[in-house]
């Protein structure tokens, strides 16, 4: 809340293929920050959580309501009223299939920490003092949104890629109920891409042992 989205609309989900390394994932326009945000689930001891990532920002105008077509290309609806001033406009997202954009693809839950998958095999080692690693939590009540509540910054106690380079492993302690912020810093792939969404919030509500 805040961060990525206020006001955010319907979830979408990409098809299996026809969308790069997203398939399967949703994706939600937000009207107050004129955004696409992305959100890769995961079930864990049966109850679904996971990572939402910011996608594409800014948008040409208030966007609220996204859909994916038969041709697998995602359509984002935008208003001319309400308190986001804007165009009553679509707008169209396609995916080049020869160029593979650098993401963080998904994060998964270990039980040491969180896996955080790339589209691209990272450059160099990631983590050290580029990285920050936030744990804090919301109040649910009656209220208008919430700030973040009782926020910890924590230690990673070890950072890891994989022979790859595809996917790092973090070690750190992790609690049921809070949501955790990923910012990886600078970080650049092999094929010389920068990372430029390289913010994750993954909520943990499951743990596993």
């Amino acid at each position: 809340h805040g961060d990525l989205a206020n006001s955010p609309g319907n979830p979408a989900f990409a098809p299996a293929s026809g969308f790069g390394p997203f398939g399967g994932q949703a994706f939600l326009a937000d009207i107050s920050h004129r955004a696409i945000i992305r959100v890769a689930l995961e079930k864990v001891n049966g109850v679904y959580q996971g990572a939402v990532f910011p996608f594409i920002r800014p948008l040409a105008s208030a966007s609220y309501s996204t859909g994916f077509g038969p041709d697998g290309r995602l359509w984002v609806g935008s208003v001319g009223r309400g308190w986001t001033t804007g165009e009553p406009i679509i707008e169209t997202v396609s995916y080049d299939d020869t160029s593979t954009p650098f993401e963080m693809q998904r994060v998964a839950l270990t039980p040491h920490g969180f896996d955080i998958y790339f589209t691209q095999p990272v450059a160099d080692s990631v983590g050290g003092d580029a990285m920050t690693v936030r744990e804090f939590h919301y109040l649910y009540w009656a209220e208008y949104g919430s700030d973040r509540q009782e926020v910890r910054v924590l230690s990673v106690e070890q950072a890891d890629l994989s022979e790859d380079h595809a996917v790092l492993s973090l070690r750190l302690p992790v609690e049921a109920g809070k949501v955790y912020e990923l910012d990886l810093g600078y970080v650049e792939a092999e094929s010389g891409a920068i990372l430029e969404n390289n913010v994750a919030f993954y909520t943990v509500n499951e743990v596993l042992p």
